[in-house]
Parts: C-alpha cells; structure tokens; sequence
C-alpha cells in the first residue's frame, strides 16, 4: 500500500489572487504563482516516501472567468514545476468529484492503492476537510487564524509545515512500534 498527500491547490501550493475584492484562484497564467512553501513542501513529502497528488475544484472554467487555454498553461506549469504524482481538478459544482464531495479523492486512494492511514489531505477550506473525513483520511487544515468551526485533525501555517507536522507524526507513530 501507498503512502500519500492530497493537496489542495489554491491557497495551499498558489497564491491566491484578489478578484472585484474577493481572494480566488489565479484566471491567467500570468496571475499564477507558488506559495512561498510549496516546492519545499512537495519534495519534502517526496522525500519522505509520500506520492503527492493534488485534488482542486475549479469552477471558474464553466463560470467563463477562466479559459480552457489558461487553465492547461497553469496546469502544465504546476506539473512541471512540482512534478506531483497526478492532479485532477473538479469543474462542476455538485458533481460527485467536486469537493466536498470525495469522489476524485476515492479514485486516487483505488488507482494508487493508498493506505488511508498513511495519507493526508492538507486543504485551506471547509471543502478540503470535508473531502477527506468523507474518505476517512487525515487531514490537515491551512490556517493563519482560529477557525473553531473547521474541525480539521490538525493545523498548520502553510504546506511546508504541514508536512513537517506529518514527519513529526510519523516518527511518533515509528516510536510507537
């Protein structure tokens, strides 16, 4: 079985751009750009023996604020600058690959053949966390304030030390054994 790490993209790996004052994922590649953390963070996951995936809804692209040309100019940058297992990206509202829905995030644990004790989703929303409950994973909230209604299992400042927090967890778990 699989360790792995589902990321959130926006806000977790990219920044997240202001938009008619409302913080959302970046609509041009030009507007896209990686947190601070997140390559780190990637190749410290790698590193440790973690595939890394990325579970993102991207509703822009039927809400015609984000075009298909633009969405796989970012989508290739991200692939080529992080070199994460598999990405999917979820359009449609409702749908059951959409979070809080886990259905993209059940066809990576069959795909991949994921340990579910050894995986963590680490997500900046409601959404992410709920995702991954659903599917019984870990999951690690981004968060720079006290969100008490977000009822993550753990918390971190950004995806680097989320990941750190993950190696900490699994040396306690090596201890324990």
């Amino acid at each position: 079985m699989v360790k792995a790490i589902i990321f959130d993209r926006d806000g977790v790996l990219t920044n997240l751009v202001d938009h008619e004052g409302k913080k959302t994922a970046p609509w041009s590649l030009e507007e896209l750009s990686f947190t601070e953390t997140a390559k780190k963070a990637v190749d410290l996951a790698k590193d440790l023996g973690y595939k890394t995936f990325i579970l993102s809804n991207q509703p822009d692209i039927k809400d015609g604020k984000l075009t298909h040309d633009e969405f796989w100019k970012m989508h290739e940058k991200v692939q080529n600058e992080l070199k994460v297992t598999r990405t999917f990206y979820a359009t449609t509202r409702g749908d059951t690959c959409y979070k809080p829905n886990n259905g993209a995030l059940e066809k990576f644990i069959e795909e991949f053949d994921i340990d579910r004790n050894k995986c963590f989703f680490i997500g900046d929303s409601w959404k992410d966390v709920e995702c991954g409950k659903s599917s019984n994973i870990r999951t690690i909230f981004i968060t720079n304030e006290q969100k008490k209604e977000i009822k993550s299992d753990y918390y971190a400042l950004n995806a680097l030390s989320a990941i750190k927090l993950v190696e900490r967890l699994e040396n306690m778990e090596k201890q324990i054994d």
